[in-house]
C-alpha cells in the first residue's frame, strides 16, 4: 500500500484509466483522477473521498502546466 502518497491517473473517466483508479483506491491515500468528462469523473468520485476529480484536457498544455504548478492550491 502506498502510504502518505497520492497518484495521478489520466483518462480516468473510462476504459483502462477508470480501471486503474478502481485498483488504486485501496493502495493509495489520494487519487487525482484526470479526464475531460466531468459527469463520469464525479460519478467515480462518489465511490470514495480518496478520489479527487480533475476535469482537464491534457492536450491544452498551458492549462495543464497551470494546474500542476498550482496543485497545492487546487486541492
Amino acid at each position: 500500500m502506498l502510504t502518505d502518497k497520492w497518484c495521478v491517473i489520466t483518462g480516468a473517466s473510462r476504459g483502462i484509466g477508470r480501471e486503474i483508479v478502481k485498483r488504486y483506491i485501496n493502495k493509495s491515500d489520494k487519487i487525482y483522477a484526470i479526464a475531460r468528462d466531468k459527469e463520469k469523473l464525479n460519478e467515480l468520485a462518489q465511490k470514495t473521498d480518496k478520489i479527487i476529480p480533475v476535469v482537464l484536457d491534457l492536450a491544452d498544455i498551458e492549462k495543464t502546466r497551470e494546474y500542476f504548478k498550482n496543485l497545492d492550491e487546487n486541492k
